[in-house]
């Protein structure tokens, strides 16, 4: 028989490799998972984001609702005034306004600037005969009513009657000619108590409005010891009738980075133990594979020695025959070659030949010669063991 090596097969490559198999499984399926939490991680943050989005939408939806509610009741204030920009009934009107929508804490007329008629006067007595083009905060901001010609909501600011409050100024003409304002003051403790503002949760958001202010150019947040240093984890919405920036802000931003973490782990040792479980079961017929490998290479130099030996023997016209000796207390097992002038030489198939060499056979020795067991005697044998070993 005659044995060649051949090159490794690309069939059992990662038989051979294990180490190797279970890294790039590893790798494989680190990919994967990555690839899957990363897309989980952008859904939930998306998620997050629409619900904040939501709801600082629906707080824009209900400040903008009331302030256009607040338009329409300036202009019914407006329409006291007479044809010769005297108001009538003044009183009796804002007070059916302010019975009708409680989130107006007063009103105003304001002829050329100056604040004269204020319902309820309770409470607001330190705003009367205020001119209001005399202050450089409220002139900037009443004068954008002016120039557009429309509501304008100033503020937030201080109120001279105390507190924070909004002021929506609607210029008011008479002939063409500008008259003066006709106001609403809204507090801002007043205009924070919508449902939408008060059901925010606390514990993950936070609200702000902010405004540019007229004289500093910077932003000014109005709610206190929530000021904003970070807006990349806030969303933002703009009113255009006061200038105002909307802020819902994201307490814990980080709250889905934790739970990113935490899978990833999960998601490396899932794949460290899957790589580790391939090697594991690639491992033992790669060894087996080596170990034929290493026999066969065996095979190949025995081939090639024994196929040496066996052509000596045929040049010099001699048999090989394995042969055992025992002399002078030394025994020796071998394979040798055996001329025709030895009684090994006509050996064949099961034939055993014991020569013996004694004192008295020294030159010619006692031929003991006679069948051996052979393949069927043997496996009678064996045969006859195994029935024996079933009896007990």
């Amino acid at each position: 028989m005659k044995l060649t090596k051949s090159p490794t097969s690309h069939n059992n490559w990662f038989i051979i490799k294990p180490r190797l198999t279970g890294i790039l499984v590893f790798l494989l399926f680190c990919i994967i998972f990555s690839l899957i939490i990363s897309q989980q991680y952008q859904i939930a943050k998306k998620a997050k984001y629409d619900a904040i989005h939501t709801n600082l939408q629906a707080i824009h939806k209900n400040i903008e609702q009331s302030l256009k509610k607040n338009y329409v009741e300036a202009l019914t204030l407006a329409l006291t005034i007479n044809d010769k920009g005297i108001p009538e009934n003044f009183e009796l009107v804002a007070k059916q306004i302010l019975a009708s929508d409680t989130n107006i804490d007063a009103l105003q007329l304001v002829p050329n600037g100056i604040i004269r008629y204020t319902y309820p006067l309770k409470g607001n007595e330190a705003a009367m005969g205020i001119n209001i083009f005399k202050s450089k905060i409220h002139e900037f901001e009443a004068r954008q009513a002016v120039k557009n010609k429309k509501m304008y909501f100033a503020g937030p600011d201080q109120l001279k009657q105390g507190g924070l409050g909004i002021v929506g100024r609607v210029p008011v003409y008479k002939h063409n000619k500008f008259w003066g304002f006709s106001a609403v003051v809204i507090r801002l403790n007043t205009l924070l108590e919508i449902p939408e503002i008060k059901r925010i949760d606390s514990s993950k958001y936070y609200f702000q409005i902010s405004k540019i202010h007229p004289i500093t150019q910077k932003e000014t947040f109005f709610l206190t010891g929530k000021e904003i240093k970070d807006s990349e984890n806030a969303v933002t919405s703009f009113i255009v009738d006061g200038d105002w920036k909307l802020y819902l802000v994201d307490k814990k931003p980080n709250e889905l980075l934790f739970t990113f973490v935490i899978r990833s782990l999960l998601a490396l040792f899932l794949a460290s133990l899957i790589g580790f479980l391939i090697t594991s079961f690639f491992k033992k017929p790669a060894e087996l594979e080596i170990l034929l490998r290493k026999q066969s290479d065996k095979l190949l130099k025995n081939e090639i020695k024994f196929k040496s030996i066996f052509d000596q023997a045929d040049q010099a016209e001699k048999k090989l025959k394995f042969v055992a000796s025992y002399d002078n207390g030394k025994a020796k097992v071998g394979l040798q070659q055996i001329g025709s002038d030895s009684d090994f030489y006509h050996l064949y198939g099961k034939d055993n030949v014991v020569l013996f060499y004694t004192e008295r056979y020294p030159e010619q020795p006692l031929v003991v010669k006679g069948a051996g067991a052979g393949a069927d005697v043997t496996a009678s044998g064996v045969f006859a063991d195994i029935i024996r070993a079933a009896r007990i």
